[in-house]
């Protein structure tokens, strides 16, 4: 299985771009792939969420004591896609929060829908 990054013209490369903007947390980004790798691996993995309502998955990485990373999953064929990440706090209870929470999930869901379009939209992950 190879892992890929969903990119599209128009959206970019959402899950790339945010690992760039991570560059000097070699750490942190350490983390992020072995769990990325471990979960190519097992696709059953402990790691992996489902989420009630999406056909995609979420994989969570703490990136401080209060704020955690979110990366949005999908299994396409013999392609495991890096779709989607955001950033939340760690405990939230506002509104507010929850809405973008659910806007992200909404617009990972439209990349997922524009990549099973066009299963070509992606980029290497290295």
């Amino acid at each position: 299985m190879e892992i890929i990054y969903y990119s599209n013209k128009n959206d970019g490369c959402p899950v790339k771009d945010y690992f760039n903007q991570l560059k000097g947390r070699v750490r942190l980004l350490v983390d992020i792939d072995s769990k990325l790798r471990h979960v190519k691996e097992n696709k059953h993995s402990h790691l992996l969420s489902a989420l009630h309502g999406y056909n995609f998955f979420e994989i969570k990485q703490r990136k401080n004591e209060s704020t955690v990373i979110r990366i949005l999953v999908y299994f396409y064929k013999d392609k495991f896609v890096l779709l989607n990440v955001f950033e939340k706090p760690d405990n939230y209870k506002e509104i507010k929060i929850k809405k973008e929470i659910d806007r992200n999930y909404n617009k990972t869901k439209e990349y997922l829908d524009k990549f099973l379009l066009n299963s070509n939209n992606y980029e290497k992950y290295n």
